[in-house]
């Protein structure tokens, strides 16, 4: 990451006569603005005041000021508006895994470049991509995004042998990890979290694995090498359930959640009860990008299984692995039942569940469920979504995503890029 400094000063003014040492004052000011670099040479004036500039690392919307006055001690006691100049930041982007999400993410960069240098003061190259069937490709120039879309072995430079020596290679600031999930033991996307957090490189995934079996110990090692674990994507994809209860919900402890988390399992259960069969429902959500080839983890009901692990983990703050939540899938159900249960007007549902007692304890269940037609998430149809919140603070806050792809969730990652920056 590169960041300029170019004309982002502070002016200071300061009685010489109270100027013990020069290496006392730079203390004192380098204390205080966390200086990146300093200058003394500016002017005296006819009260033998010295007035100095500092380079300071600000972000770009705090104003820069200049002093109007000060005591006899020489501390400044009033402070003006001075100028104020944009910072800009480069990243360098490495992508592990580039499948519907990587790729989308790589199209949203493309098309949002303009709106993030304006808006953020953010640019970037992407300096690294990476999959079983592409190998470890580095271009440490960047990589042209339409070429990278289109085949990115033609637009490399490089190759690199493993995931060290290929980060070693690119050089990231920022890791966007979106490897295969593994539901049992989160790896072997967990092993890469810890290794770029190691390195000093925020990481990214919108991959759940990492997150259930790993956050505290991975958000304890992105804060000792001062870089952040981010993972938006992880559940509901661009919807932003972690940054909302992060940032936006301080003092909000979450009680109890319901919802509708696997877009899969739910367009499978529209469709058939609109009289598709089972495997061409399946087909279905596979050729809209929903689905995987195997779609057994959604079906099984464990991608849903590890979402409901991830918000117990993260915003109630309780370890949870998947395999406590022992789901339940869809698989069970014959298109009779699902068709007249919604014909009774209580259609099934893969219904998701975590509640904290007082005591501290989590309850979690993935399961079908008929649900009553005055139940919010008995009308969630397709690919939509709804999570439904009950906090000690607001009793009820729903966040519903209608029609989610892999678009919207390369949105996740592309939200935690700007948080991230603006950090």
């Amino acid at each position: 990451m590169k960041r300029s400094y170019a004309h982002i000063v502070r002016w200071f003014s300061i009685s010489l006569d109270s100027l013990c040492s020069w290496p006392a004052l730079v203390i004192f000011v380098t204390k205080w603005a966390k200086v990146a670099h300093f200058s003394h040479d500016t002017t005296f004036g006819p009260d033998r005041r010295l007035c100095f500039l500092i380079v300071c690392r600000q972000r770009p919307e705090v104003l820069v000021r200049r002093p109007e006055s000060h005591d006899n001690r020489g501390s400044v006691t009033t402070l003006t508006a001075y100028r104020t100049e944009n910072l800009m930041t480069h990243y360098r982007l490495a992508l592990l895994g580039f499948g519907n999400v990587g790729r989308n993410l790589v199209r949203l960069l493309g098309e949002k470049r303009a709106e993030l240098e304006a808006s953020f003061g953010l640019t970037f190259t992407i300096t690294g991509i990476a999959s079983r069937r592409l190998g470890w490709l580095v271009n440490t120039e960047g990589f042209d995004l339409d070429t990278a879309l289109a085949d990115p072995r033609t637009a490399a430079a490089g190759n690199a042998d493993d995931l060290e020596s290929w980060l070693t290679a690119a050089q990231p600031d920022v890791l966007f990890e979106n490897s295969s999930m593994n539901p049992h033991t989160g790896q072997p996307a967990l092993d890469t979290c810890r290794s770029a957090l190691s390195r000093g490189i925020h990481v990214v995934t919108a991959n759940k694995g990492p997150v259930v079996h790993g956050y505290h110990e991975l958000r304890q090692l992105a804060a000792e090498h001062g870089v952040r674990f981010l993972f938006e994507a992880a559940v509901m994809g661009g919807a932003p359930i972690f940054s909302l209860f992060r940032e936006a919900l301080p003092a909000c402890n979450l009680k109890r959640f319901r919802g509708i988390l696997n877009s899969t399992t739910n367009l499978i259960l529209t469709e058939m009860e609109n009289g598709l069969s089972y495997a061409a429902a399946v087909k279905k959500a596979q050729d809209l990008g929903i689905a995987e080839t195997d779609p057994s983890f959604d079906v099984d009901g464990w991608d849903a299984a590890v979402k409901v692990a991830a918000i117990a983990t993260v915003l109630m703050d309780v370890p949870v692995k998947p395999a406590d939540v022992k789901p339940v899938g869809i698989t069970g159900l014959s298109q009779e039942q699902i068709q007249a249960a919604r014909a009774a007007g209580r259609p099934y549902k893969l219904v998701c569940q975590a509640a904290k007692d007082d005591a501290g304890r989590v309850s979690v269940s993935v399961t079908p469920q008929q649900l009553e037609p005055n139940d919010p998430l008995s009308n969630v149809n397709g690919s939509d979504s709804l999570a439904i919140f009950e906090t000690d603070t607001l009793y009820r806050l729903q966040l519903s995503e209608g029609g989610a792809d892999a678009y919207t969730t390369a949105y996740g990652p592309l939200a935690d890029l700007i948080a991230i920056s603006k950090h």
